[in-house]
């Protein structure tokens, strides 16, 4: 909702907000890759 309220006041920009979501989204891969490695390197919870 604030970034709603933040584009249509005109604080924010179009691409800045684009930026931002592009940069969450590459953060939230990388987590998900480090925990999978986490799960995969841990013996007593994967057994394959």
């Amino acid at each position: 909702m604030r970034l709603v309220a933040s584009l249509k006041a005109g604080l924010v920009t179009w691409s800045a907000m684009l930026r931002k979501l592009a940069a969450y989204e590459r953060q939230n891969r990388v987590d998900i890759a480090l925990a999978l490695l986490s799960v995969l390197s841990t013996p007593c919870l994967y057994k394959g």
